[in-house]
């Protein structure tokens, strides 16, 4: 899921408007980061 979708998402259920950086800095602040495994050599 992007930032993108769960900003739609959170706006859709709470009728809330707020910046998807104040949704990501929440995230953040909640050790939720998006990240994505490295590639192994094998």
């Amino acid at each position: 899921t992007t930032i993108k979708e769960l900003h739609e998402s959170y706006i859709s259920s709470t009728s809330t408007n707020i910046s998807s950086i104040t949704l990501k800095r929440h995230l953040h602040k909640n050790n939720i980061y998006g990240r994505i495994g490295a590639k192994k050599p094998f």
